[in-house]
């Protein structure tokens, strides 16, 4: 039986941005404050991760990350991320290194009345150089 993986970024080092209907739950090693990022990797796996490590092509240059989860939106229109209770925990050590973008269908963004081509770099998540 050939059970397929989901999509995981642009290749198997690259984190990318999720499409639509998945989310995922990542580290920015680049936002850690207070711990070496060898330091958050012990604590990602003492919590029970397994983390992979992936590069995240900004604007600004290239970013290591520990991607933790992947999951599949059951509603991808639901504002609410998939990690809602994993977020606030995960927040309390690792602070604003804790990721979990989700990707949402364009007419999601519409609905909500935001551009999603709106390039504002501080409201944004970073933002994947050649991504539309």
């Amino acid at each position: 039986m050939n059970k397929k993986k989901p999509f995981i970024g642009l290749n198997r080092y690259e984190i990318g941005w999720p499409p639509v209907g998945y989310a995922y739950l990542y580290l920015d090693f680049e936002m850690l404050e207070n711990m070496t990022p060898q330091e958050a990797l012990e604590k990602v796996e003492a919590i029970g991760y397994q983390p992979s490590l992936r590069f995240l092509e900004k604007t600004t240059g290239l970013a290591t990350c520990a991607l933790l989860k992947v999951v599949k939106m059951e509603d991808e229109t639901c504002p609410d991320s998939p990690f809602e209770d994993i977020i606030e925990a995960l927040f309390e050590t690792f602070g604003n290194a804790v990721r979990s973008p989700s990707g949402r269908p364009r007419a999601y963004y519409t609905q909500q009345g935001i551009d999603p081509d709106y390039q504002d770099a501080q409201l944004r998540e970073p933002q994947l150089v050649g991504s539309v």
